[in-house]
């Protein structure tokens, strides 16, 4: 009787370690494909997030509501930055906002506010520049929604043109037969993933400046608020222009305006008033016509 229960145990034990073998077989076999492609995904990841960066950004009282908006968009970035910073001027916030402060505390991102003394106004944006050291610095607008692949997306093109300014949105900079620089509302859109000292990126798009694109630091951001105070792209483009920087644009709209924010917008005044092409006239009208830079996708700039 002992016998016949030995032999019956051992040959169910047997059964189970078989059973048991082969169902850890089947694990490996299924399993592995899918390690595979989240390895695959991972050094991708890892690989496009090498570039490290700051997203900065600044607003104003009214605007606060829309910053709040596009701050959350920038924390649920599929590839986060390092770092998001807001600067704000002293006479406009006596403290940080608390709408700030609970974005702050909720989000994986590292949110920090700084004050200028002064009222930079939109060069705020670029108060960090040159003091973040080998990192880029991306700028954002207060009165958008970005997509949550912008920074991968900005990332990517910069490993792929590591030299150059990189915004989603753009235009080619259009010259007469003698050099001369025509009017905004006559520019077309930049053929995308073509770098060129003649592209012109608009900040509403976010742009990513890599570290010395923008000459040396710091930037006289006083005297960039006189000279051209309302035309933050347009200055920013003439001081990428003198560093030698051409700049790419990808192409792609990633991004949606908030609503009811462009009753002031700074590009309205411009477009009416005419005062883009003054400026232009003014900063980008000095600048020689420069050969394109090496193409990212072949295609070449006719």
């Amino acid at each position: 009787m002992n016998s016949n229960f030995k032999l019956v145990c051992t040959h169910l034990i047997r059964k189970i370690l078989n059973r048991l073998q082969c169902a850890a077989w089947l694990l490996v076999v299924f399993a592995f494909p899918f390690c595979l492609i989240q390895a695959l995904i991972e050094k991708r990841r890892t690989s496009v997030g090498e570039g490290k960066a700051v997203v900065c950004l600044t607003t104003f009282p009214r605007r606060l509501p829309s910053a709040v908006r596009a701050l959350k968009s920038i924390c649920l970035q599929l590839d986060p930055p390092d770092s998001i910073v807001i600067v704000l001027a002293r006479s406009q916030f006596d403290r940080v906002p608390l709408q700030f402060e609970r974005v702050s505390r909720k989000s994986h991102v590292d949110v920090r506010v700084v004050f200028t003394e002064s009222d930079l106004r939109s060069y705020k944006k670029v108060f960090l520049y040159g003091t973040i050291g080998d990192k880029n610095l991306i700028t954002v607008d207060d009165d958008v929604i970005y997509r949550p692949d912008l920074l991968t997306k900005l990332r990517e093109v910069s490993r792929h043109s590591p030299h150059s300014v990189v915004g989603t949105r753009g235009y080619q900079i259009e010259r007469d037969s003698t050099g001369r620089v025509k009017e905004y509302s006559t520019w077309k859109r930049a053929i995308p993933m073509v770098a060129s000292a003649d592209v012109f990126l608009t900040g509403v798009g976010a742009i990513l400046y890599p570290p010395g694109s923008l000459g040396p630091s710091p930037l006289d951001l006083e005297r960039a608020c006189v000279e051209c105070p309302d035309a933050d792209d347009v200055w920013l483009k003439y001081r990428s222009l003198q560093a030698g920087q051409v700049s790419v644009a990808t192409g792609e709209t990633m991004f949606e305006i908030q609503p009811g924010t462009q009753g002031g917008a700074l590009w309205h005044r411009n477009l009416t008033a005419g005062a883009n092409d003054e400026h232009i006239e003014l900063f980008l009208g000095r600048s020689r016509p420069r050969p394109n830079h090496p193409l990212i996708t072949g295609r070449k700039d006719e």
